[in-house]
């Protein structure tokens, strides 16, 4: 079942990790996030290393190892903001809105995908 105010926590965790395109430690903080979550409901995970060792790690998740699907989503977890904007601008509820670095394009989009797969 859905949890609203569990999704807003888990986004605003998320939200809160820097995670620019070119801040690696930050890009693999989230992916660990999302790795550890994956793997708990039975995903397998692949691990591919860019060749520019500025840019995080990608994964490819797929049930029991699959290598034939149906559907595939694509998902980023950087941003454009770099290193220290959390901090300026730091994940908000305003209202009915949130706020921050990443919240709706990608990291609220991939923590949806999360919870779509774990239902």
């Amino acid at each position: 079942m859905f949890n609203l105010e569990q999704y807003l926590t888990d986004l605003e965790e998320l939200t809160n990790i820097d995670s620019g395109s070119y801040y690696r430690t930050g890009v693999n903080e989230v992916q660990k996030w999302f790795y550890e979550r994956f793997i708990s409901l039975g995903y397998k995970a692949e691990c591919f290393a860019p060749k520019n060792p500025e840019l995080g790690d990608s994964y490819l998740y797929t049930k029991d190892g699959e290598t034939e699907f149906d559907l595939l989503v694509l998902c980023h977890v950087d941003t454009v903001f770099p290193e220290g904007e959390v901090a300026s601008r730091p994940f908000r509820r305003e209202g009915n809105e949130v706020k921050g670095p990443g919240v709706a394009v990608m990291k609220g989009g991939c923590l949806f995908t999360w919870y779509a797969a774990r239902e």
